[in-house]
């Protein structure tokens, strides 16, 4: 009976140990799924740090091109204010009473390093016969902020280009649209505002001319 026993105590160690074995095998297999799983997530992981390296590259190529577009936007903008109210200012100081002497457009005085720039320069004859000077700025639209500018600009004229002394200088702002208070503003400070209107271009506060009657 004892040996029974002790055979019996034989076969369940065996079999225990089989089992034990199964056990270590699968463990190994289910380890070696999560170590592929691991690597698998590692290498989607790294993919995707690429992908995202990839997206902020080219989003930040997008935004130099973006703003370069609206660079070069903003300045056919400005050129087009040029080109709009630039030729025709002289009609719109003919109809005015003016007759213009001599016109100039995107003037350019002084040395370097204190060179102004002055959109338009126009020097035109009241029916009176006295000489007038028009400095005209063109803006899309015009601001409070725009005199400080001019007032800089009108300033430094007569030393950088001596022809207009003598004669009567006449600030002109020209815009598409004016923003609020700034026909107040430009009265008081005796600034024409010009803006396109029902032919062509029109004066909004024409009553500043007989400053300079």
């Amino acid at each position: 009976k004892s040996q029974e026993e002790l055979t019996e105590s034989v076969q369940r160690l065996e079999k225990s140990q089989r089992a034990l074995t199964e056990n270590d095998l699968k463990f190994e297999k289910r380890l070696e799924l999560l170590t592929q799983s691991i690597q698998r997530l590692e290498k989607s992981q790294e993919s995707l740090t690429q992908n995202v390296q990839r997206f902020q590259d080219e989003m930040k190529e997008f935004k130099i091109e973006i703003n370069k577009k609206w660079g070069e936007l903003a300045n056919r903008l400005g050129t087009l204010a040029e080109d709009i109210f630039g030729p025709g200012i002289p009609y719109l100081l003919k109809s005015l009473g003016f007759e213009t002497k001599g016109y100039f457009f995107d003037f350019k005085v002084g040395p370097e390093g204190r060179r102004r720039q002055y959109d338009v320069l126009i020097f035109a004859e009241a029916k009176d016969g006295r000489e007038k000077v028009f400095v005209v700025e063109v803006k899309n639209q015009g601001r409070s902020e725009d005199f400080n500018q001019m007032k800089s600009l009108l300033e430094a004229l007569p030393e950088l280009y001596p022809e207009v002394k003598g004669r009567d200088i006449v600030p002109v702002l020209a815009a598409f649209r004016f923003g609020e208070g700034v026909k107040t503003y430009a009265s008081k400070r005796g600034v024409l505002l010009v803006r396109m209107g029902g032919e062509y271009l029109e004066p909004l506060n024409r009553e500043v001319l007989e400053r300079y009657v």
